[in-house]
């Protein structure tokens, strides 16, 4: 027999695109004590406007529940078995405010109706989502409501006939499925979460009618509104058909869902996979106080996660890392890194210094750059792209990176959420307690340190691009590749590896020729002050590395593999290939961050060269490479900028820039004054 009943939705999620939501990446609060006094029961409802096209369609409202403490002055928002507590937010005769400065994020209510037990209140949310205009949505609070949603006759399907394992798509979702799961309360309740590749959509509580199953969720970050009808049919298969997704009053869409018991998300370990140029060693950024810090220090584990303060499942993942840090701080480092809203340094700093006090957290907080995903990916350099925040690195002592978990399932998700924390805690106990039954084979370092040296080149990873690895036996592998074999051997080295200084031979592919076998060479990157100056120590008869570059050097600046191309553009400034200086302003907007740093660093060289040899550029070449250093200076990558801006002061160009950078707030830009300076007082 075929049922139909209507299915509305409502979640709250966080959003980084204006464009598009990023409604899997949210988080919650932990639930709140409750209060010694009777509770006043409010329900506050969203307008989040008409429907569709038509400007007078029917509305779409979002409720939610809030307890309300008049003695205290602090509100709850009651989603299920969550309730967030909003302190300080005491009720005028006029006036009602709740804040969720975490969120930057208020409510603002004024008395619209007389005295009585059925006073109204109206007002606005006001939430900000980005660098323009904050988002405004219209809301009102009614006392004493029966039920999270106005009451509704005809029930037609029991709460039961939904509970279970939904299978959804949202239009804009691509293959990858989210998972529903629901489960039915007490009388017509609802209750359930959804679970995405990207994060889930927290507590969600409502109920079924006549107008169908109806469940919504507020947390001061965002709000969303779902509707679609049920079609219970036992021979054809439970759907959810002909949804609609609200998300504020800025974003809709479609989606679908049929039952599915099997039906799993990809595994988190599985979507990143590190690019063969990621350096951590030289990353570093500010606190919010603005001082500096190491991402990574040698020599200790560390568990990295990018987050944003704006992102509730960035807040349920800090309650574990906090917890990371407590048990395991004196042999781990737990570091976040924030990527905000605005852009903004003051007010950026202030959300991430809010987010500290909120969690009362211990380990240290970066911030990092704006949250845009494209730009998170290439602010750090670590892996092609950024899918979720948060996204978490887990590092070993020595600087490698083990295993990358993308999203987060917080505590809604119930086993999932379990299943996330063994799973973080075997990542922490192989990083921070590696196994040494057995001393390390010889064929197992090299393997180690020619993946870490020669990345999609070597045969760790020749049939594995793009996937994650981790350790099996002491060697980088892929997780669904078997051990590989030890690499070929075309020139000898010297490298420390795992503290032992080993000489073998190993695979030295340079700009798409094998090294002389008499060549010597010095594997390792010398890095000087800090920076990206590298000296590679040669020894050779005639036709040997340094004539071999000399050859070899633009057409490598052109090649697929971008370990090449950055050496290229390196070797283009320590031997002074001036001639190359267009290829690299090419260069200096490739897709790879080490590849972008790299140039700008030799185009700072070859700046130094000039100056020494009074070698100008022509007037159309330098007008191209002040653009394109200007655009550098402005780069995700801090790594990228303070290497453009050292290029630019060497060319002599873009002294407009110190001046700006020298006033502003940010350390990003002080820091880039600090550069300019210290280049233009050594030439």
């Amino acid at each position: 027999m075929l049922m139909n009943a209507l299915l509305t939705l409502a979640v709250a999620c966080p959003h980084t695109d204006s464009s598009a939501p990023v409604g899997q990446e949210e988080s919650g609060d932990v639930p709140a004590e409750e209060p010694a006094t009777e509770l006043e029961s409010w329900r506050f409802e969203l307008d989040l406007g008409p429907r569709g096209d038509a400007a007078d369609g029917p509305r779409d409202v979002l409720p939610f529940l809030v307890e309300y403490d008049a003695p205290s002055a602090c509100a709850f928002v009651v989603n299920g078995s969550e309730r967030i507590a909003v302190p300080n937010s005491p009720r005028g005769w006029e006036r009602w405010n709740l804040d969720f400065p975490h969120y930057d994020s208020t409510i603002e209510l004024r008395r619209e109706l007389g005295e009585g037990e059925h006073v109204e209140w109206r007002g606005t949310w006001t939430k900000v989502r980005g660098a323009g205009e904050p988002a405004v949505v219209p809301v009102r609070a009614v006392a004493d409501p029966v039920g999270r949603f106005a009451s509704a006759n005809g029930l037609s399907i029991a709460p039961q006939a939904v509970a279970g394992r939904w299978r959804v798509g949202f239009e804009s979702g691509g293959d990858l499925p989210a998972v529903a799961l629901l489960e039915a309360g007490a009388g017509t309740e609802v209750f359930g979460t959804i679970l995405t590749d990207t994060g889930d959509y927290r507590f969600l509580a409502g109920d079924l009618s006549s107008r169908g199953l109806r469940l919504s969720c507020f947390d001061g970050a965002h709000a969303f509104l779902f509707e679609a009808r049920v079609e219970i049919d036992p021979v054809a298969g439970d759907r959810l058909v002909d949804g609609v997704f609200r998300s504020g009053d800025w974003w809709s869409e479609g989606w679908t869902a049929v039952r599915d018991d099997a039906v799993e998300l990809p595994d988190p370990f599985g979507r990143l996979g590190l690019r063969p140029t990621a350096h951590l060693e030289f990353l570093a950024l500010p606190d919010a106080s603005g001082a500096w810090h190491p991402l990574w220090t040698p020599g200790r584990p560390a568990v990295i996660e990018v987050f944003g303060s704006w992102c509730p499942n960035c807040h349920d993942a800090a309650r574990l890392l906090e917890e990371l840090d407590d048990r395991h701080g004196d042999v781990l480092d737990v570091v976040g890194v924030a990527f905000e809203l605005t852009g903004e340094w003051e007010r950026d700093a202030r959300q991430v210094e809010r987010f500290r006090e909120r969690h009362d957290l211990g380990y240290r907080l970066l911030v990092g750059g704006t949250a845009n995903k494209a730009d998170t990916a290439r602010a750090l350099g670590l892996t092609d792209e950024i899918l979720s925040y948060p996204t978490t690195f887990f590092v070993d002592a020595n600087g490698t990176i083990t295993a990358i978990y993308s999203g987060f399932s917080g505590p809604a998700t119930g086993a999932a959420h379990l299943k996330l924390r063994e799973a973080v805690e075997r990542e922490v106990a192989s990083i921070v307690a590696p196994d040494t039954s057995r001393g390390p084979r010889l064929d197992d370092m090299l393997a180690d340190t020619a993946w870490r040296m020669h990345g999609v080149r070597s045969s760790l990873r020749g049939t594995a691009r793009g996937r994650s690895f981790g350790r099996s036996g002491g060697v980088l592998v892929s997780r669904s590749s078997p051990s590989p074999a030890p690499p070929a051997v075309d020139a000898v080295s010297l490298l420390r590896v795992a503290g032992r200084t080993v000489e073998y031979r190993v695979q030295a592919e340079m700009f798409g020729q094998h090294l002389a076998a008499r060549s010597v060479y010095s594997a390792g990157r010398l890095v000087e002050g800090g920076d990206l100056r590298v000296r590679w120590t040669q020894e050779g008869s005639a036709g040997g590395p340094t004539e071999l570059i000399a050859e070899q050097c633009e057409p490598a600046l052109e090649l697929d593999d971008a370990t090449l191309r950055a050496e290229g553009a390196w070797a283009a400034g320590h031997f002074g290939l001036r001639a190359l200086q267009p290829q690299l302003v090419a260069l200096l907007s490739d897709r790879d961050t080490w590849v972008r740093a790299n140039a700008a660093a030799a185009s700072a060289a070859l700046g130094d060269r000039r100056a020494h040899d009074r070698v100008e550029l022509a007037p159309d070449g330098l007008a191209a490479l002040d653009a394109a250093l200007r655009t550098a200076a402005t780069d995700p990558s801090h790594l990228v900028r303070r290497e453009a801006a050292r290029a630019l002061a060497a060319w002599g160009l873009g002294p407009d820039l110190l001046a700006s950078w020298q006033a502003s707030p940010s350390p990003f830009d002080r820091e880039l004054a600090r550069l300019y300076a210290a280049e233009l007082a050594v030439r």
